[in-house]
């Protein structure tokens, strides 16, 4: 059995869902702290590359950062959630802002933007909640 179909049964997808092409790649992603991966190895912090670019959470959401790191989009059993251009909020005050690191809580996303941005995102709603440079 492929590792993304396994993924996508452990997600909790439907097989009509597992029939159509993914808007992320399951393999680039990690689980949240929250999400028991059967490796009791659990990762608070998730730094954005080329090999990791999204999350996993308990709820089956995948949190996935674009492929030039400025949105994070939240899919649910492959459909979008919601959408938020995270590079274009910090525009005026960082040139070419990019996506490095998700930290979650229960209802929040911190976003760490570059070396010295940081903005929340509601879970539910993708809305910013505080975005600021240091």
């Amino acid at each position: 059995m492929n590792k993304l179909l396994i993924l996508a049964i452990l997600l909790g997808l439907p097989d009509a869902l597992l029939a159509q092409q993914l808007p992320f790649d399951l393999t680039l992603t990690e689980p949240d702290q929250e999400l028991d991966d059967f490796t009791y190895q659990f990762v608070g912090i998730h730094k954005m590359s080329p090999q990791l670019r999204g999350v996993r959470g308990a709820d089956n959401t995948v949190y996935w950062v674009s492929a030039n790191s400025q949105q994070l989009t939240a899919y649910q059993q492959g459909k979008q959630l919601w959408q938020v251009a995270i590079g274009q909020t910090f525009q005026q005050t960082m040139r070419g802002a990019i996506v490095t690191k998700l930290i979650f809580c229960s209802t929040v996303v911190f976003v760490s933007v570059g070396s010295h941005g940081q903005a929340e995102i509601d879970r539910k709603t993708g809305a910013i909640i505080s975005a600021g440079t240091d």
